[in-house]
C-alpha cells in the first residue's frame, strides 16, 4: 500500500511515536512525512532490505536509527540505488521494521484527476 501511493505521488505524513516513545531521536508528538519506499538490492537483484524515506518538515535531522545518512550499512552501491544525498536537510532514510514499530498512522491525501480529493487516514500493522 505505501509503496503505491508513493509511486503515484500522493502526499502523506506519518503520525510519531507509538505509544509516545521516542526510537532513535525522533520526536514524538510530531508528523514526519513519507517520500518513498524503497527496496535495496544486491549483485543478483535480490532484495536484501527494504527502506523508507522521510523528511522532518522542520528540515533537521534528528534520526540516529539504522539506514541514517552515516550509517555504516551504507554501501556505494546502495547509495546509487536511491541516490543518497548525505546533508543536515531534514530527510533521512529508515529501515521499514523500523519505521513500522516507531509511527502509529499514516494519512494520505487521494487526488486523481477529474474526481474529487479523498483524505484517508491508515493504522499501520505489522503486515503492511
Amino acid at each position: 500500500m505505501h509503496k503505491y501511493f508513493s509511486e503515484e505521488n500522493f502526499p502523506a505524513t506519518a503520525g510519531c511515536c507509538k505509544e509516545g516513545k521516542a526510537v532513535h531521536g525522533l520526536v514524538t508528538g510530531h508528523a514526519y512525512s513519507f517520500l518513498d519506499l524503497a527496496e535495496l538490492t544486491d549483485d543478483s537483484g535480490a532484495v536484501v532490505h527494504k527502506i523508507v524515506k522521510m523528511r522532518n518538515p522542520w528540515s533537521s535531522e534528528d534520526y540516529k536509527g539504522p539506514w541514517s545518512d552515516n550509517d555504516p550499512n551504507w554501501t556505494e552501491a546502495w547509495k546509487e540505488q536511491v541516490n543518497l544525498v548525505t546533508a543536515n536537510d531534514g530527510i533521512f532514510w529508515m529501515e521499514w521494521d523500523t519505521f513500522m514499530s516507531a509511527f502509529a498512522t499514516t494519512d494520505v491525501a487521494l487526488y486523481f484527476k477529474d474526481e474529487d480529493y479523498q483524505h484517508k487516514m491508515f493504522k499501520l500493522h505489522a503486515n503492511e
